[in-house]
C-alpha cells in the first residue's frame, strides 16, 4: 500500500517532477491547490480543512506543502495528528513574521491579508495546540533572507521541529532534494 502524502501549494502543475519522484518512492500524492486571488490565509486554512476532512487517511499520512502551502500545512498540523509534517520554505504568513516584510512586500500581500494574519495566524497560539510532533522545516541556503528568518521564528515556537538547510538551494530548486521519508 502506498504511503499517503497530502501536499498543499499554489500552481500544483509546477510540482509534477517532485510528485513523480515521490511516486517512484511509493507515495500516493493527494494534492490540494490554493488560489491566490482574493483569498485570505484563514480562507485557505478553511478550504484545506474541508478538503482534508473528505480524504481517507491513516496514522502514517504525511502532510506537506511548499511556500504558502507549507505554512497552511504547519497550521493544520496543530489541529490534526499526522505522522509527519514536511514544511518546505514556508511563507511568512504568521503575525510574528510580518515584521520581516518591507513596504513593497506588505502591499503585495495586501491589507486584508495582513489584518487576517495579525488577528488569526499567531505562532505563539498555534504552537500550544500542536498535534503533529514530527515537524521538519526545509529551507535553502540561497533563499531570500525573509524565508530564513521566518523558519527560525517557526522553530522558536515549535520546539520539537527540526530545521534542514539544503546548501546551494533556493525557494524553487530545494524541492529536488527534499527527503519526505
Amino acid at each position: 500500500m502506498d504511503k499517503k502524502l497530502i501536499f498543499i501549494a499554489q500552481g500544483i502543475r509546477f510540482y509534477k517532477p517532485f510528485f513523480n519522484r515521490l511516486k517512484k518512492e511509493g507515495f500516493l500524492i493527494i494534492p490540494i491547490e490554493l488560489k491566490w486571488r482574493s483569498n485570505l490565509v484563514s480562507d485557505w486554512i478553511n478550504i484545506t480543512k474541508k478538503k482534508i476532512s473528505q480524504i481517507s487517511f491513516d496514522k502514517d499520512t504525511i502532510i506537506s506543502g511548499h511556500s504558502i502551502g507549507a505554512s497552511i500545512a504547519l497550521i493544520l498540523s496543530t489541529e490534526v495528528k499526522f505522522n509527519k509534517a514536511i514544511i518546505i520554505s514556508p511563507s511568512p504568513v504568521f503575525k510574528e513574521s510580518l515584521v520581516l516584510l518591507n513596504n513593497s512586500e506588505r502591499r503585495y500581500f495586501g491589507k486584508k491579508r495582513i489584518e487576517d494574519v495579525e488577528k488569526n495566524i499567531i505562532l505563539k497560539n498555534l504552537s500550544k495546540k500542536i498535534k503533529t510532533s514530527n515537524i521538519v522545516l526545509y529551507v535553502g541556503s540561497d533563499e531570500h533572507k525573509i524565508m530564513k528568518k521566518n523558519i527560525n521564528k517557526i522553530e522558536k515556537y515549535f520546539k520539537s521541529s527540526k530545521i534542514v538547510t539544503l546548501h546551494g538551494k533556493n525557494h524553487i530548486n530545494l524541492l529536488e532534494d527534499v527527503n519526505i521519508i
